[in-house]
């Protein structure tokens, strides 16, 4: 079967990590798997997602040099050459450019995977209907997109598949290390800027929080951090704060990470938390809804944008440090079967 799959870019989001790495296990279950973006490749990650679908015999097409007027016409061109057999779009602006080849290409099946909440804050509503009517399959990347999408006339037409990562490129096979003594690690994963008005990985709330740690500490800030400087001046004169920025492999992090931090005010199901349990390294998290599959032993949690809630937490993971580790340990099997990519793409195929 040929598949085109659709995403704006190559880059360090959850949605793009996921869009590759999906047409890589359709690839290695036999389907000839192409890749089309309009936006290009935009960071070191979005370089080293070419390189993993080229290495994995996907194609990739770049459109990034096309007229934007003329996208749509591209798209058409594109899919008439190569007739693929099923559409799988991811985000709303390449739903908007594949859905329009489809009268052209007739027999085919279209799908999307939804995997943001806040989707009247892009377009109205009259548009989301036209997509959800348009397409064959609207698949929410978890149960909370389901149940938090904006528009409720819709969600009943929502399938939910939970997001899956390449479990081949984790490191999975390593040991706790006990600490006696010494720091400990978190690392927090994702940009530190806004979306729809609010800090959305809580990176504000981290920066008060640990204002009240006294005990030895380390916070690694992975991801887009272009606005630290000015938005949050405090980080920047804490000399326990690390900011890393973008990277292409998160394994080097997550090999010496007693915890991962993530006080999201709203997610749907991120990739990057998917690899942490799946690499065996215990959670703290806020109590929304989107954590709620990592809800086990080895996680704690604690109430959305509750900061002194949130440092209870961290005294209390920075005390069971160890324990909690030994906990992520045993639970990381349960995660690896549960979120391997190579499961969800079959859930995906199998939709009637």
């Amino acid at each position: 079967m040929k598949i085109l799959i659709g995403i704006n870019t190559l880059s360090s989001g959850g949605a793009e990590v996921f869009s590759a790495e999906l047409a890589v296990a359709y690839r290695r279950k036999g389907h000839e798997v192409t890749l089309v973006v309009y936006g290009g490749i935009l960071n070191s990650k979005g370089e080293y997602l070419q390189k993993y679908l080229k290495a994995n015999d996907v194609k990739t097409i770049d459109l990034s040099n096309k007229a934007k007027i003329l996208l749509p016409y591209y798209y058409q061109r594109m899919v008439a050459k190569l007739k693929p057999d099923l559409i799988h779009s991811n985000l709303e602006q390449t739903d908007l450019l594949l859905i329009i080849t489809k009268p052209f290409n007739k027999g085919a099946k279209y799908i999307r995977t939804l995997h943001n909440i806040k989707i009247l804050d892009t377009y109205p509503i009259w548009l989301h209907r036209f997509l959800f009517k348009s397409y064959d399959k609207n698949i929410g990347c978890s149960q909370f997109t389901k149940t938090h999408f904006q528009i409720e006339e819709l969600k009943k037409e929502i399938i939910s598949i939970e997001n899956g990562v390449d479990i081949s490129r984790l490191r999975t096979d390593g040991e706790p290390v006990a600490k006696n003594k010494g720091e400990t690690v978190f690392i927090v994963i994702g940009t530190s800027q806004k979306r729809f008005g609010k800090y959305q990985k809580g990176h504000d709330l981290i920066i008060e929080s640990f204002k009240q740690i006294r005990e030895p500490y380390k916070v690694f800030f992975l991801g887009n951090l272009q606005n630290m400087e000015e938005d949050f001046p405090d980080a920047l004169e804490n000399p326990n704060f690390k900011l890393v920025g973008i990277i292409s492999d998160i394994n080097e992090y997550l090999s010496i990470a007693d915890f991962v931090l993530a006080p999201s005010r709203f997610e749907g199901l991120p990739i990057s938390i998917i690899e942490a349990v799946c690499s065996g390294v215990p959670l703290i998290c806020s109590n929304i809804e989107g954590f709620l599959p990592f809800s086990n032993y080895s996680t704690l949690f604690f109430e959305n944008e509750n900061i002194k809630d949130m440092i209870l937490k961290l005294q209390e993971a920075i005390e069971k440090r160890d324990y909690f580790k030994q906990l992520a340990f045993k639970n990381k099997e349960k995660y690896i079967k549960k979120f391997d990519i190579n499961e969800v793409a079959t859930q995906y195929l199998n939709l009637n």
